[in-house]
């Protein structure tokens, strides 16, 4: 091979497009756990097209034993917390129903009484206000049936597809020496910032990201591919070169490393990246828009490893404290407008001149301030619960930056 000018530092420069195409049509592929865990966060289209495309990948596939590890463990979590999202918009969804039904249900009552509906017309208007909301929460929940079909604790048609993919191309856990022998390697990478892992180094499972390359250039080794894919959500510092926000490629010494210890070129990419190349270079049948979902996954794999229930309830403290917020501006509003109406009954009963005008300015009066007393003792209830919410959510985040030194 003739020596030029980059020859030696190949591995600071970004990967061609033919080096692209030779890696993802023959390279051995390995899967992070993020990228596993993205097929249940994917909308049921664009998940089939991410299972459709490893399935293409099959025979080359590979998946580390801490990443099979880190999957099952976190598997569950993360289907709870799909649910969740669902679960937040349908709560909210019941507590208006609840509190405008409620509120209509009072005033179709005070007409009936006084335009004197029989009971059948006031009836059927109360009848119809009960099924208001009854098509959106259906839809709400077909999508979450759609989207988050089971509890996947008896039955898991996703791990089933998985486990169909992966079959036996699984690594082996590292044996006692291995093991002590990595976790060393890895507190020295952690404290010299030596990559990967560094960026992990205040997480409970600092050690994660180093077992995954570890394992992977483990069978490397024995499988000498020309080319090494590694596919990971896990954009962070200590995995991928980054310039002015931008990914390059992956970091330098990951390349050199690969090349040095294995033989093997390294290339890196993401979920979104592995789609877009696989439509390009495999025929993989691929929308535009499952791309553009997997540009919306999380980034960040420590994500996998942090406090999910604390995050679960964060995420519910806040959309319960925006549902009361808005209830009470919509209190406020409503006691000006009621109270606004008091002062022109006052006026109106001045001028009133016929004993049934009276009569009707008596009972809409009655009406208001009853009305107005009500959403007086709604509001300080309301005062009360966004309080406790405040200091709940508080409580929460205390919660999760001690666990993971994350705000």
């Amino acid at each position: 091979m003739t020596k030029g000018f980059s020859t030696g530092f190949t591995h600071f420069l970004a990967p061609s497009d033919q080096t692209l195409r030779e890696a993802l049509t023959g390279g051995m592929v390995v899967l992070d756990t993020n990228v596993l865990l993205s097929a249940y966060r994917f909308a049921p289209k664009a998940r089939e097209e991410l299972l459709s495309t490893l399935e293409g990948l099959k025979e080359r596939l590979w998946v580390p034993h801490q990443v099979g590890l880190e999957f099952h463990r976190n598997r569950l979590e993360v289907m709870a917390d799909r649910r969740a999202t669902y679960d937040a918009v349908l709560n909210a969804i019941a507590a208006h129903d609840a509190t405008v039904g409620a509120d209509l249900e009072n005033k179709i009552k005070s007409l009936s009484n006084r335009a004197a509906l029989i009971d059948a017309e006031r009836d059927e208007l109360l009848a119809q206000l009960s099924g208001v909301f009854a098509p959106l929460q259906a839809s709400v929940r077909r999508l979450s049936n759609d989207h988050a079909p089971t509890d996947g604790e008896n039955e898991d048609p996703i791990l089933t597809r998985l486990q169909q993919i992966i079959s036996d191309h699984v690594g082996d856990d590292f044996d006692a020496p291995a093991r002590d022998d990595a976790m060393e390697e890895a507190e020295r990478r952690i404290k010299e910032q030596v990559p990967p892992g560094f960026k992990d180094g205040d997480k409970p499972t600092k050690h994660g990201d180093y077992f995954v390359w570890r394992q992977t250039l483990d069978e490397a080794k024995k499988k000498a591919p020309q080319y090494l894919v590694l596919v990971t959500g896990d954009q962070k510092e200590d995995w991928y070169l980054k310039v002015k926000g931008k990914i390059i490629g992956a970091r330098p010494e990951l390349v050199e490393e690969a090349n040095r210890v294995c033989g093997v070129q390294l290339v890196m990419m993401n979920t979104q990246s592995l789609l877009y190349h696989a439509k390009a270079y495999l025929d993989a049948n691929v929308s535009a828009e499952t791309i553009r979902q997997a540009g919306e996954l999380p980034t960040d794999e420590s994500q996998l490893e942090k406090p999910v229930k604390l995050r679960f309830r964060r995420r519910h403290l806040a959309d319960k404290r925006d549902f009361l917020q808005a209830e009470q501006f919509y209190l406020h509003k409503k006691i000006s407008e009621s109270r606004a109406r008091l002062v022109q009954l006052i006026v109106q009963f001045d001028e009133a001149l016929t004993p049934n005008e009276l009569n009707k300015l008596f009972f809409e009066r009655q009406d208001l301030e009853s009305e107005i007393e009500e959403m007086d003792r709604r509001l300080v209830h309301l005062s009360a619960q966004l309080a406790d919410i405040e200091e709940q959510l508080e409580y929460v985040q205390g919660g999760i930056r001690s666990s993971s030194g994350d705000g």
